[in-house]
């Protein structure tokens, strides 16, 4: 294991157009370990982004020690943070995935989204289109809530697409395009962030919690899918223009053809959403593989 200062840290970074770029970029550059090379994979498809920011980690194992994925949308709180990393990699050698939560602004909360490799790792075989990050395995994973938690913060300053768009990355991780492939762990920690941005805008009635309510809802009701989670993608950009510019208070209710099930009980209203989106994924997936 390396001393702190002499490790080597490849950065990767996604990105689609973020508003936090220029400041992630520079708590980036603020940083008191340096990394050796930063890798920017810019306005790809959401998998294809992350096959090839993989593949590129995969092709350098030999020349780094450390590979640090960040989203475009996260802003590194301490400019000791890649310092950090590699302090906790050497204090667990048996770790080789550490991952790490960030504030995230919408949910205004912590969550897990910040994932630290070493080079020993190897890449899983096969592809996921929506859990795009589960990728690499190795001997053991460790969740730091305490010492470098929270790492960075997640959209603090997002575009309405941005907002738009997170509402519909949760829909499509909660019901995952069909029955068949659908993991019932990972549908309900979206599901609860769902009932999370419903609590903060009716508490605080932000733009970007509405924004991104109707993301989800919108997801549900036209059955997206995992194609549309590409921010080069028309179709989610397409219906939050014809949306417009309504009013943060505007109730929600009447903006969605789903809104009045957001009066039903949280159980009832679960299961009628994933009825939902399956049925209508699966009339347009198929029309989805043909046109590629």
């Amino acid at each position: 294991m390396p001393p702190v200062f002499d490790a080597k840290v490849l950065v990767g970074i996604l990105y689609t157009g973020e508003n936090e770029w220029e400041e992630c970029q520079q708590s980036i550059a603020q940083q008191t370990l340096a990394p050796v090379e930063q890798l920017t994979i810019a306005w790809l498809p959401n998998e294809q982004a992350h096959q090839l920011l993989y593949q590129s980690f995969e092709s350098k194992k030999d020349e780094v020690d450390y590979f640090v994925k960040i989203d475009a949308d996260m802003v590194l709180r301490k400019s000791t943070f890649f310092e950090g990393v590699v302090d906790l990699f050497n204090r667990q050698p048996s770790v080789d995935h550490l991952e790490i939560p960030v504030f995230d602004h919408f949910l205004e909360r912590e969550i897990l989204g910040l994932n630290c490799f070493r080079s020993t790792v190897s890449r899983k075989s096969g592809k996921n289109s929506i859990f795009t990050d589960a990728c690499f395995v190795g001997k053991e994973k460790y969740r730091d809530w305490e010492i470098l938690a929270p790492a960075a913060d997640h959209c603090p300053d997002p575009s309405p697409f941005q907002s738009y768009h997170y509402g519909v990355h949760k829909a499509v991780k909660f019901h995952q395009e069909s029955r068949s492939h659908w993991n019932s762990r990972r549908a309900q920690v979206n599901w609860d962030r769902f009932q999370i941005l419903l609590r903060n805008w009716r508490q605080g009635k932000k733009q970007i919690h509405r924004l991104a309510i109707l993301g989800f809802l919108d997801a549900i009701y036209f059955g997206w899918t995992s194609w549309d989670l590409d921010f080069n993608a028309p179709t989610v950009r397409e219906r939050l223009e014809r949306r417009g510019d309504l009013p943060s208070v505007a109730p929600l209710l009447s903006q969605s053809p789903l809104g009045s099930a957001l009066l039903l009980p949280s159980r009832l209203r679960k299961k009628l959403f994933l009825e939902i989106a399956w049925k209508r994924s699966s009339r347009i997936r198929p029309q989805k593989i043909r046109e590629q």
